[in-house]
């Protein structure tokens, strides 16, 4: 890992040629800003190298990842595209299984059965979910989130910090939110930490 304690390296945009593509990804006025506020909590050297990486893969979150991430109104939607595309295929298979001769839509219709109830049951619980909270079009991050203040809680943690809110650990994750540019403090990502632990990470 490049040494960043002494003296970043800063470049509007990361350089992903290599694993160290985050050296510079943050912009000079923020990285100074975050090293000043590390410096103030008693965060040095390598502790102050790692919490900038984790800023800085932040940053690229918020940059590149976010934007992607459908909003609550468009989940919504795509559930009740599938619950529909679901019954329209029942349907279809009612108006054909008993012409078939063959016996092989008589199959594909009673193969059919034994999963549809099952899945349009939980599709249906999804869209409840979703639709009881809200309507509007932004997007659910907490999860997202507090999976960060995670990620900056195992850097820190049994060095003097103390997982809570309006205390050292929670300044310091405000001061990475601002560095990566996220529009909100970290408090509700860190309510939601401290309440729920860290959340399922896709793919592992």
């Amino acid at each position: 890992m490049t040494p960043l304690s002494e003296s970043p390296q800063i470049s509007p945009e990361p350089v992903r040629a290599d694993d160290e593509w985050w050296v510079g990804y943050i912009p000079k006025q923020e990285a100074e800003n975050l090293k000043s506020s590390c410096e103030q909590l008693g965060i040095f050297g390598e502790d102050f190298d790692g919490i900038y990486y984790l800023t800085a893969v932040l940053r690229s979150f918020e940059k590149t990842d976010k934007p992607t991430i459908p909003t609550i109104k468009q989940r919504i939607g795509a559930i009740k595209n599938a619950i529909d595309a679901g019954d329209n295929l029942r349907m279809a298979l009612d108006a054909i299984y008993t012409e078939d001769s063959s016996g092989y839509l008589f199959r594909a219709r009673i193969g059919f059965d034994v999963e549809f109830e099952r899945v349009q049951d939980c599709l249906r619980k999804a869209f409840d979910s979703l639709d009881s909270k809200t309507k509007t079009g932004r997007r659910a991050l907490l999860d997202e989130y507090s999976m960060f203040i995670g990620f900056f809680w195992e850097r820190v943690k049994g060095k003097g910090f103390a997982l809570g809110r309006n205390n050292d650990f929670h300044r310091l994750c405000d001061a990475a939110f601002v560095a990566a540019g996220v529009p909100s403090s970290a408090e509700g990502a860190l309510r939601r930490f401290i309440e729920k632990g860290m959340p399922p990470i896709e793919g592992a």
